[in-house]
């Protein structure tokens, strides 16, 4: 192919030709070259932002995985049986039976007995302080 003619003697030649829509030398090699430069970068983005595999519910990466089960872990261990009282009911969760054992008097739960008598104790404080105000 010759090379085409220079509209004005300081323009350079053009690669591709963009009224046939094809590079003017080595159109399939130049465009097989492209598509695997489109094709790598499309996967690097995808896998820049997928790193979860949804289907075994795991990382791709074996060691983002080992973090992330060490990580977990830890926080079942550190947070078990915390807030269990939230969980129930709120009239099994405010009662006395999970405080201390009804039938025996054993203390189970002793800073909660003691918030729940330090309660009691200043509402009679204040009634009292209601009576003799009359």
């Amino acid at each position: 192919v010759p090379d085409p003619k220079p509209a004005h003697e300081n323009a350079r030649p053009r690669e591709f030709d963009i009224v046939k829509n094809t590079f003017v030398r080595n159109h399939e090699s130049k465009m097989a070259k492209e598509g695997d430069e489109a094709r790598t970068q499309i996967l690097d983005n995808f896998w820049k932002k997928r790193d979860f595999n949804l289907l075994t519910c795991s990382y791709y990466d074996e060691d983002k995985e080992r973090d992330f089960v060490k990580e977990r872990d830890r926080r079942i261990k550190e947070d078990a049986g915390r807030n269990y009282l939230a969980k129930l009911p709120p009239t099994l969760a405010n009662s006395d039976s999970l405080m201390y054992d009804i039938a025996t008097g054993v203390i189970r739960d002793p800073e909660r007995l003691a918030e729940k008598e330090a309660r009691k104790r200043a509402a009679l404080g204040e009634i009292s302080v209601l009576l003799q105000q009359f």
